[in-house]
């Protein structure tokens, strides 16, 4: 995908140099459909021979061909997933990547002894951040980052569709979070068990009183040097 996606911004870059009116009929994700593709091969054949059109037609044929890879692997993965899990494609929400890759990057979850050693592994998560009586928590960074992209592409999903993980981001929303932050993988794929990884912070009330510099003490400010403490050492031969 990371290949295709910068040959096609090469090929629009040739394609201001050598043919600008063809690359400003083009929208922003035009490249991506075939047929757009097999027009723009038709109109770089009636242009007069380059170097530089010489380099867009090749970089046409590796999209091309990328894009035949991507469909063959694809079509792989569907089936390995199928003889392997066939449950998670049966849930919405989970397409044949993203099955794929909480498989791969899982590897088994009879290996994992709870729910909660699964969401460390993930980095789901949170992790504590009390101080005093204050009680908060803050994203655990680490973990497996692969995973929890994955997880967090299904919670976007789920948030369109599925009634317990909307409710769950409006109680969030309802108490002060902003939208962004009731999204967390681990709870929006869980709506039950939100409450055990949810942020709540709690302020501990000050009632201590303001500080002035000079009233905690009201001795002189004593010298640093021991010469100024005691004469005698500075007069002694």
């Amino acid at each position: 995908m990371g290949e295709r996606h910068r040959l096609i911004n090469r090929l629009r870059w040739h394609l201001v140099r050598i043919a600008p009116k063809i690359e400003a009929q083009l929208g922003p994700a035009a490249l991506k459909g075939p047929r757009i593709r097999t027009r723009l091969a038709r109109q770089l054949g009636q242009l007069p021979a380059t170097p530089e059109l010489r380099v867009a037609k090749a970089q046409l044929r590796r999209i091309n061909a990328i894009e035949k890879e991507q469909r063959e692997l694809f079509s792989e993965l569907t089936e390995l997933i199928q003889a392997h899990a066939p449950q998670l494609l049966e849930q919405r929400s989970i397409g044949t990547v993203t099955a794929a890759v909480i498989i791969g990057r899982t590897a088994g979850a009879k290996r994992f002894r709870s729910e909660a050693c699964f969401a460390r592994h993930a980095g789901t998560a949170p992790i504590p951040a009390n101080s005093g009586k204050t009680i908060r928590y803050r994203l655990h960074r680490g973990g497996d980052r692969q995973l929890n992209r994955a997880i967090h592409i299904i919670a976007l999903g789920r948030a369109a569709w599925a009634p317990g993980t909307r409710a769950y981001i409006q109680r969030k929303q309802s108490e002060g979070k902003p939208s962004s932050k009731p999204s967390a993988a681990s709870n929006a794929t869980s709506p039950d068990r939100s409450t055990t990884s949810s942020t709540t912070v709690t302020h501990r009330p000050s009632h201590r009183p303001p500080r002035h510099p000079h009233a905690s003490s009201s001795r002189p400010p004593q010298p640093s040097c021991p010469a100024l403490a005691n004469p005698q050492i500075a007069t002694r031969p």
